[in-house]
């Protein structure tokens, strides 16, 4: 994973939909699925990097960006959904062999920066840090701290592979209901043990923190690692027609950045400067609204 071939050489797009059948589907928690497919458009497979999103159409329904979550051999592809609205919900029922419309890959991609890793995912929101996880996790010279949040212990996505990983990465889990691991919300628990690691490697600089998750949570996060002078990757979701920059809904103020071309990923730098991040977001009008 270096950062020329993650970031500034992004794969080819496939602007129009491509029909992929289901090949398999597994029930990760009692409200998230994951949807296995093959994705090679005219016979030719797509390279596709951690933390780029796919346009998926949903049969009767609409199109919706969701996130890759698993690229394995063969040009089998996965996404993970949380069954939330009309889309996901006709999604969720779905059934092996059934038809879907993909197009993409959009946007760019996390960049590995060889530090002391700290990936932190809330719900859903570990869905696009899987590939990250798993890539570090490969390679045991690297420290990562991985940080697993969910309303409860039965929500916590991927539980059981990353506890496989505990030989690699140090893997915390944290659950508002206290079910399981620390009781209460991920952002204290990252504020309360963050400077224990800063310790660990040395300097506050040598650390890079990836998330994803609810907004609200990732701007705290963002603002302790401002106030710390911590590197960090957050990927964030808007509303989205097109994936391409048409429709200006994912567009964030006041420096007109869009979420699906100039991220969904952004650094520190330019998460200071969006004022959105955190506050708003716009709707299927383009009507700015609280989060």
């Amino acid at each position: 994973m270096t950062r020329d071939r993650e970031f500034f050489n992004p794969p080819p797009i496939i602007n129009k939909p491509f029909t992929v059948k289901i090949k398999k589907i597994v029930n990760e928690t009692p409200s998230i699925k994951t949807f296995f497919f093959d994705f090679a458009p005219n016979g030719f497979p797509v390279n596709i990097l951690p933390g780029q999103f796919l346009m998926v159409w949903i049969p009767e329904v609409d199109e919706i960006p969701i996130s890759v979550s698993y690229i394995g051999p063969d040009e089998q592809l996965g996404i993970t959904v949380q069954k939330r609205g009309e889309a996901t919900s006709k999604l969720h029922l779905l059934n092996k062999g059934d038809f879907i419309g993909i197009r993409g890959p959009y946007g760019n991609s996390f960049i590995f920066n060889h530090d002391f890793s700290i990936i932190i995912g809330g719900g859903v929101g570990m869905a696009p840090l899987r590939e990250l996880v798993k890539g570090i996790s490969e390679h045991s010279n690297y420290d990562t701290l991985v940080i697993n949040g969910a309303k409860t212990k039965t929500e916590l996505l991927y539980d059981s592979e990353y506890r496989k990983y505990r030989d690699k990465i140090i893997y915390k889990t944290c659950t508002d209901d206290g079910t399981d691991g620390y009781y209460g919300f991920i952002t204290d628990f990252f504020e309360n043990n963050l400077d224990e690691y800063i310790k660990k490697v040395g300097a506050s600089n040598k650390i890079t923190v990836y998330s994803c998750g609810p907004e609200i949570m990732m701007k705290k996060i963002c603002d302790i690692c401002l106030a710390k002078g911590i590197k960090i990757q957050a990927s964030l979701e808007r509303m989205m027609k097109c994936g391409f920059g048409l429709c200006g809904l994912c567009v964030l103020e006041p420096n007109g950045l869009k979420v699906c071309q100039d991220g969904p990923i952004f650094n520190e730098d330019l998460l200071s400067k969006i004022n959105d991040f955190g506050n708003y977001f716009r709707d299927e009008s383009g009507k700015k609204l609280l989060l």
